[in-house]
Order: structure tokens, then C-alpha cells, then sequence
């Protein structure tokens, strides 16, 4: 386990594929396009970006499911956060919840919080890109590895 954030501080998890590259990624997407949902689960893998680390949890299984979930993982050092940050638990949740905040007010400012929908059973659905929001309360949904 490296150190960085990850979206929810549950150790062990994450996918069940072999993963791999970010051009892995794109291959294996490529492979998929076209293919019916459960074709999405060959997506659930860590991919290796380099600087970070992209891991889907969870793959929609159909339009109607839940939505898919995922973690990133970037290491300190390359986020540039001072160790000072994360040099305590109060501290490391702060950071987080700050970043959080910040994803949060990001997606929402470019309109990626917004659904897809329309055309029916057949039209386009979701597209959505959310986090759980922060609350008045600071709780631990990201920590330090």
C-alpha cells in the first residue's frame, strides 16, 4: 500500500481484472465499444496512468443499475501536498475533505454533474460525474495510504 487518497479508505478493494497501462485502458475500451453492459466489467482493474492510479470498483451492470464507481490513488510527492498535510489523521482529513470540496464545485461549474436523458428506453442516459458531497460534518471518505 503507497501512500495517497483514495475515495472511500476501504483497504483491499478495488477491481478484479488484471488491469494494466493507460493505453491498456484504451485498448480494452476499444475492444468493449459496441458490446452490451456486462461487457463493462472487464473494466474493473487498477489502470496505471503513471502518476496516478485509476481503479474502477464497480462497473454498471445496466442502465437501470446503480451507477459505476471508481477510485484515483495519487501519490503525495506528485499531488505536491506538503507532508505537514497529511502528517496527522485530523490533518489528512481536512485535506481531503478540502479536496473533495473542490472536485465537488469543479464538476458542478463545468455542468459534468448533470444527467443525460432523453429518447427513451433507447435514448441516452446518465454521464453524470459526482462525488459523494461534503457535508456540514467532516467524515473520513478519503484518507493517506
Amino acid at each position: 500500500k503507497g501512500a495517497g487518497f483514495d475515495g472511500g479508505g476501504e483497504g483491499g478493494r478495488g477491481g478484479k481484472g488484471i488491469g494494466g497501462s493507460s493505453a491498456d485502458l484504451v485498448a480494452t475500451l476499444q475492444r468493449i465499444d459496441g458490446a452490451g453492459y456486462g461487457a463493462y466489467h472487464d473494466l474493473e482493474a487498477t489502470w496505471d496512468f503513471g502518476t496516478f492510479k485509476l481503479t474502477l470498483d464497480r462497473a454498471q451492470s445496466d442502465p437501470f443499475a446503480p451507477p459505476s464507481r471508481l477510485h484515483v490513488v495519487v501519490e503525495p510527492g506528485v499531488a505536491g501536498f506538503p507532508k505537514e498535510a497529511i502528517a496527522t489523521k485530523p490533518r489528512a482529513v481536512a485535506l481531503a475533505d478540502f479536496l473533495a470540496r473542490k472536485f465537488t464545485k469543479a464538476c458542478k461549474a463545468l455542468g459534468a454533474d448533470q444527467r443525460t436523458e432523453g429518447g427513451g428506453y433507447h435514448g441516452a442516459k446518465g454521464g453524470e460525474l459526482v462525488m459523494d458531497g461534503p457535508g456540514q460534518q467532516v467524515l473520513t471518505n478519503c484518507h493517506p495510504r
